[in-house]
């Protein structure tokens, strides 16, 4: 109990503040929660910027009120009143189609970590509890896809497979499952042992049966605490995967193409066809991460 509290002291003191001030919060998850998005400052900044984030995911392409896929105005524009964003090398509005990319970027993000969460989870849950050489292979090729950088891995599998957008959301999807992979079973593996388990098999309860009915509800928080840490990388992933040329090609309104349309006028003085994209992307895929970090402070403070 005083290693426990002494824990509790360190998260709330480097993540919140200090404890004097912000005492530590109940054991439930709803009320620790509730916790953190009270005392973190980040957090209270971050979240509305993620809602929007999604928001925009959905409504971003209908709300403008201009084109945004043709020229409106003539090219490089300097930001002003007509233009908050000025527009690019093609004469299209960069703040519309800044506030129309997330439909793109976000929801295939979106589409990838719901899958890698959903297949990683069930993987690791199966391999925890049956084990033998098919498990190990699982674990070594889990591994394997770990061992390299998942920005390469997914430029060498785009190149292969097509860059359409089913691809991009199954790959990207693929290269994230090892992570909730060993979530899931190395919080499998600490359960097993517990009464609650050994009470289902007394009553005669049996493998799978066991597994998703008791086990999977007690051990999915920390995945679904990292799923927002993962949707903000795989955002980073498809701007990076459309910026070399290997993801949404223009005009589709995707913060990775936008970046690369207009940097070559960075180095002559015309720098927010891409300053601006670069600007809400880093925004956006920070605001994801604080999300996740502040979920995980949340599950794991117990």
């Amino acid at each position: 109990m005083a290693a426990q509290f002494e824990i509790q002291q360190e998260v709330a003191h480097g993540y919140l503040g200090s404890t004097e001030q912000n005492p530590l919060p109940p054991s439930s998850l709803f009320h620790r929660l509730v916790y953190v998005l009270r005392h973190s400052w980040m957090l209270r900044i971050t979240l509305p910027i993620s809602v929007a984030a999604l928001f925009l995911a959905a409504f971003g392409p209908t709300i403008s009120p201009i084109s945004l896929v043709s020229a409106t105005s003539a090219v490089d524009v300097p930001p002003s009143l007509n233009h908050l964003f000025g527009t690019d090398p093609s004469g299209l509005d960069v703040f519309w189609r800044v506030l129309a990319a997330p439909r793109i970027d976000v929801t295939i993000a979106i589409a990838s970590t719901l899958l890698s969460v959903v297949i990683g989870s069930m993987i690791g849950l199966v391999t925890s509890f049956f084990r033998g050489p098919a498990a190990e292979f699982v674990m070594r090729t889990s591994d394997l896809v770990q061992a390299f950088p998942l920005f390469v891995l997914a430029i060498i599998f785009v190149v292969m497979t097509g860059r359409s957008y089913a691809n991009i959301i199954l790959i990207i999807s693929l290269l994230n499952i090892p992570i909730y992979l060993r979530l899931i079973r190395s919080e499998v593996l600490s359960l097993r042992t517990r009464t609650f388990v050994e009470a289902a098999y007394a009553n005669g309860d049996h493998g799978l049966s066991i597994a998703f009915r008791h086990v999977l509800p007690n051990a999915i928080a920390p995945a679904l605490a990292q799923a927002p840490v993962t949707l903000g990388y795989s955002i980073l992933v498809i701007a990076g995967l459309s910026f070399i040329g290997a993801g949404v090609q223009p005009p589709t309104p995707e913060w990775g193409s936008m970046i690369a349309t207009g940097a070559n006028g960075i180095i002559i003085g015309q720098w927010w066809p891409s300053v601006f994209p670069g600007v809400v992307l880093s925004i956006t895929v920070f605001s994801f991460a604080a999300m996740g970090e502040a979920l995980q402070t949340a599950v794991f403070r117990r």
